[in-house]
């Protein structure tokens, strides 16, 4: 759509490129299916890979005519991920006594955690929470997040947490289960980051909804068909612009398909450029 040419979008349809996309798409497919026989995980998995990643940067490839080289990279990622039911090899494992698990998964969470609650306090705004005044929330949150705090954040935020919901609904430690919700949802109020937001209830959806993988991937996409026809109409009759229709699509699909692009110009001839940073030099 024009509405996102500011954001770097492009409209130059190849038709070369559409080709190859296709082919290589049911190439892909066809791996699916023989990973499908093998692991149905394992095929969830991958399923997830070639829509939020294949796709989106097949789209951009094709139909914005953009280079050659995050779209390769994203089809031997995806390809080799494919081939994964055939590869056999040990990893090393440790256990943990059961009854210090949840003990030391809340130490961990509380550690990373704590640091962040200190900085921002409650210096929060509830309107993220209906996806409104986000960019004002992460320029403040950007201009205060600084150092190892940083790390902190994107390690308990995108990590540690949302294993640990995973880990103790499982479990069935309920208590726990929604006090690492809440810290979620706090870490998504006071930095505006949508991927934090979204994670916290797929977490929560791939749990309850569905009996085995399979059904559990069915109910996602049908979720997603639902939302993909309700939102347009909903901010064409309710808010009158593009809003949430647009948040669905950008977010986690074109996005991040656009920044592989940008990363890709941005290392392009120093590709050891935050080794030489000022963080690492000192």
């Amino acid at each position: 759509s024009v509405d996102f040419d500011y954001m770097g979008y492009t409209h130059d349809l190849n038709l070369v490129k559409y080709a190859i996309t296709k082919i290589i798409f049911l190439a892909i497919i066809v791996l699916s299916h023989s990973i499908y026989e093998r692991n149905k995980f394992l095929f969830v998995v991958n399923a997830l890979i070639i829509f939020f990643f294949l796709l989106p940067v097949s789209v951009l490839y094709s139909l914005g005519n953009m280079a050659t080289g995050p779209y390769s990279s994203t089809v031997f990622f995806v390809a080799v991920f494919s081939l994964s039911p055939y590869i056999r090899f040990r990893i090393p494992n440790w256990s943990v006594p059961e009854k210090i698990k949840i003990p030391a998964l809340f130490a961990l969470n509380a550690l990373l955690a704590l640091p962040i609650i200190f900085k921002f306090g409650m210096n929060i705004n509830l309107k993220t929470l209906a996806l409104t005044e986000i960019y004002e929330t992460r320029e403040y949150f950007s201009k205060h997040l600084q150092g190892l705090l940083a790390y902190f954040y994107n390690i308990e935020a995108k990590t540690v947490v949302p294993a640990a919901l995973l880990f103790s609904l499982i479990k069935r430690k309920y208590v726990f289960s929604a006090i690492l919700f809440l810290t979620l949802i706090y870490l998504y109020i006071i930095s505006g980051n949508k991927l934090v937001y979204f994670t916290t209830f797929l977490v929560i959806f791939f749990y309850f909804v569905g009996k085995d993988f399979i059904s559990k991937l069915s109910n996602f996409f049908l979720l997603l068909l639902f939302l993909f026809a309700t939102y347009p109409i909903l901010d064409h009759l309710v808010f009158n612009e593009i809003r949430y229709s647009g948040i669905l699509v950008n977010r986690p699909f074109f996005i991040p398909a656009l920044m592989t692009n940008f990363y890709f110009d941005f290392f392009d001839g120093k590709p050891f450029y935050f080794a030489e940073s000022h963080f690492f030099n000192n």
